[in-house]
């Protein structure tokens, strides 16, 4: 039998500043966001990718990190790997997500 293919997916994106959202992920729109991108990651996993990158800047790769988090519930194969770009980068976190450090 062949080995099996295997995928890798990174996430960039806008930090809060930049999001219609900004720090506010109870907004609507967050939400739907949210909701949007858990379909299109499930959708990713299913075909075939197993390993997430993310360089764990606040805003979307917090967010795209925080679904991975939880969809490892459901798909006990997938990796999430955090490329952290410099030393003391959370320094520049909000309180909230130094915070929620222990998640990852």
């Amino acid at each position: 039998m062949g080995k099996i293919k295997e995928y890798t997916a990174c996430f960039t994106g806008h930090r809060p500043a930049g999001l219609p959202w900004g720090y506010n992920e109870k907004d609507e729109i967050c939400l739907r966001f949210k909701k949007e991108l858990i379909c299109i990651l499930r959708n990713a996993i299913l075909f075939g990718v197993n390993r997430f990158l993310t360089g764990m800047a606040e805003g979307f790769d917090m967010i795209a990190a925080e679904i991975i988090i939880e969809l490892k519930k459901e798909f006990k194969n997938i990796k999430l790997i955090a490329i952290i770009p410099c030393q003391n980068q959370e320094k520049m976190w909000s309180v909230v997500n130094k915070k929620d450090i222990g998640k990852f």
